[in-house]
């Protein structure tokens, strides 16, 4: 079983992350934005010791994982690495499937970060009145 697997949940609760980090240490946070940042994991309701949340956080961290989230969606943040490896290939002229695809993030990153960058630039182009 994938943790990256479909839902048919929808999208994730908005304090899922906040609830992560209540429940979670920084370390094992951390490890979930390396492993997991930019894309959706489910949260399955029993873990096996190869689960690759077992793998990337440690079964106790896992287990306190899945009773607070059993069922439900995770989206960690991504890892601020990972951000620049995006811009830099956008800046290359990747495609935005392509990067997902090398990096292991959603589609749906590259763009909110690409219209991130684009609206700041927007707005330090902009001049001020005052």
């Amino acid at each position: 079983m994938s943790a990256a697997r479909k839902s048919p949940a929808g999208p994730p609760r908005e304090g899922a992350w906040a609830t992560a980090a209540e429940v979670l240490d920084a370390e094992a946070l951390d490890l979930l934005s390396r492993d997991f940042g930019g894309r959706r994991i489910y949260i399955p309701r029993a873990l096996g010791e190869d689960h690759p949340l077992v793998v990337s956080i440690g079964l106790d961290a896992a287990r306190l994982l899945v009773e607070a989230l059993a069922g439900e969606e995770l989206e960690p943040p991504l890892t601020g690495g990972k951000r620049l490896r995006i811009l830099e290939a956008l800046d290359r002229g990747e495609k935005p499937e392509q990067i997902a695809r090398a990096l292991g993030v959603s589609r749906s990153w590259i763009f909110k970060l690409k219209k991130r960058r684009d609206d700041a630039a927007k707005e330090a182009e902009q001049p001020t009145l005052f």
